[in-house]
């Protein structure tokens, strides 16, 4: 990844992510950030050579969105080891967990596991069960495997929609032009050390 042409953590691994997260939960009031460049070398895979690595691997943002709840993310990149991706919710009814403990995982590759917990029956019990997601958000034959493709499958389903329907369900240019300003300004909360309303 290399900063320079805009192709980085924070514009294409966290990029997903914040997008993601913004589509679930809403928009960001303000935000602060720290991106560091912690691991100062990699290796090349082809050859095995070690060279110096200038691109960052770590970025924490947190902030409030408009609707007044608290957000902490944690993006990191070029560690040895992985746990996978979550997304968690933390609301005054319950809990609901998206999780993909793949290697290789991203919010928008592969399949994620989706568990909950209503905070009504927590003497119940005290752990997450999974939950299952309703066949009507399954827009596919079955016959289309999991994973990436299953993903890609299901956003052209809805495009086509949008086609034949004159709807707007997908994201659109102006979505991208919104996202892009929010890591600009993310960029510059992290540079300046500053909380920014937005």
């Amino acid at each position: 990844m290399n900063h320079s042409n805009g192709a980085n953590l924070l514009t294409i691994n966290a990029g997903h992510a914040i997008d993601a997260l913004c589509y679930t939960v809403g928009d960001f009031k303000e935000i602060s950030a720290t991106i560091a460049n912690q691991i100062k070398q990699a290796k090349v895979q082809e050859t095995g050579e070690i060279i110096e690595k200038t691109t960052v691997d770590q970025i924490l943002i947190n902030g409030t969105l408009k609707s007044g709840a608290t957000v902490s993310i944690h993006v990191q990149g070029g560690v040895p080891y992985r746990t996978g991706v979550s997304l968690e919710f933390f609301g005054t009814e319950g809990v609901i967990v998206l999780s993909n403990e793949s290697t290789h995982a991203q919010l928008q590759w592969g399949d994620l596991k989706v568990e909950g917990m209503h905070l009504a029956n927590r003497e119940n019990s005290s752990s997450l069960a999974e939950l299952t997601i309703p066949d009507h958000y399954r827009w596919v034959p079955d016959t289309i495997p999991g994973g990436p493709v299953f993903n890609v499958a299901q956003a052209l389903e809805k495009f086509k929609k949008d086609i034949m329907e004159g709807t707007r369900r997908i994201p659109s240019f102006d979505d991208a032009v919104k996202l892009h300003i929010l890591l600009d300004h993310i960029q510059k909360a992290a540079d300046t050390g500053e909380r920014l309303l937005l």
